[in-house]
């Protein structure tokens, strides 16, 4: 599959993400992640979508290594 073409995304969540660290999240991502990655709340999850998988392992390394006072799980990349 043309993965230039393709939307990517992974959901990113901690069984029931409040609003607070949902938004903390997307700072981050926003601050220090890449340019093309768009972020999206939705609820209790925090959607990350890409037209590039490598953006999406990029902020996927990112959220891990950061020093968040809660758990993320990543659920549904595609």
């Amino acid at each position: 599959s043309d993965w230039s073409s393709d939307v990517c995304s992974s959901d990113l969540f901690n069984s029931g993400i409040n609003q607070e660290n949902a938004k903390k999240l997307t700072k981050l991502i926003k601050e220090q992640g890449p340019k093309s990655v768009k972020s999206q709340i939705m609820g209790d999850l925090l959607r990350i979508s890409s037209k590039s998988k490598d953006d999406l392992q990029m902020v996927m390394r990112l959220v891990e290594k950061s020093d968040l006072d809660f758990a993320t799980q990543f659920t549904n990349y595609r």
